[in-house]
């Protein structure tokens, strides 16, 4: 928000990706350059479209057209778009079969939206410097980052003691951003919970310079391109 499905295929090159992995990339739009997340939420602006419901439909119609495992559909988001993929992960953990947020926190009051007979594996990235979805949150919108994880993590009943923090080897030892990936073990679903905290960097797709402009991008990192990692997660 405020932008278009080919504005988001800009600002990830996510395509990019799925060419080399041969897998389905969909860009929708969302109605009114955004995504109703909050629906039904007191306290938010409260649409009557039902975004939940037209991202399944869009999946099923598409399955019509295309070589589709409906067993393996994902959903990525960044920003707004990564507030509705946390809203598809309480509202639609069994039509989903991972999730990828980048760029946003958890909703204040989505708690009772989501189900808790239904784990699902979810991954984080997020930059310490973001001024649009800040890490330490706001008190009247969405929790902190910190916060975020430990709703997500306790929700997944995976181990809260996180490994070590890997850090990722930077490709400028000038670059005044880093990566550390910490990773949470022993979930319910079987796998890992990720997440991916950029020092310095800002409200971006890391990995992708230039595109969102720079007073709300702030400092990009290049030592990771977030649509190679959201993809290893996933897959």
């Amino acid at each position: 928000r405020p932008d278009s499905g080919i504005g988001f295929s800009i600002i990830t090159q996510l395509h990019l990706t799925a060419e080399r992995e041969n897998f389905i990339v969909v860009y929708p739009d969302g109605l009114n350059l955004g995504w109703n997340s909050t629906k039904d939420i007191l306290g938010f602006r409260n649409e009557e479209w039902d975004d939940v419901q037209f991202l399944e439909d869009l999946v099923l119609n598409l399955n019509n057209q295309l070589n589709i495992d409906l067993n393996r559909v994902y959903a990525t988001g960044f920003s707004n778009g990564g507030f509705m993929v946390q809203r598809l992960a309480c509202s639609a953990p069994d039509f989903f079969a991972a999730f990828s947020v980048l760029g946003a926190t958890m909703i204040k009051q989505m708690g009772p939206f989501c189900h808790p007979d239904n784990p699902v594996p979810i991954m984080f990235m997020h930059g310490t410097e973001d001024v649009s979805i800040r890490w330490q949150g706001d008190p009247n919108s969405y929790m902190p980052v910190i916060d975020s994880l430990y709703f997500w993590v306790t929700f997944n009943g995976c181990n809260l003691n996180p490994l070590e923090p890997e850090l990722i080897p930077k490709k400028d030892e000038d670059a005044e951003t880093f990566v550390a990936k910490i990773t949470y073990g022993d979930c319910a679903f079987g796998g890992e919970m990720w997440f991916y905290g950029v020092q310095n960097g800002g409200h971006n797709w890391t990995g992708v310079p230039g595109v969102i402009r720079d007073e709300i991008a702030g400092l990009v990192n290049t030592d990771i391109l977030a649509s190679d990692v959201v993809w290893e997660y996933m897959s």
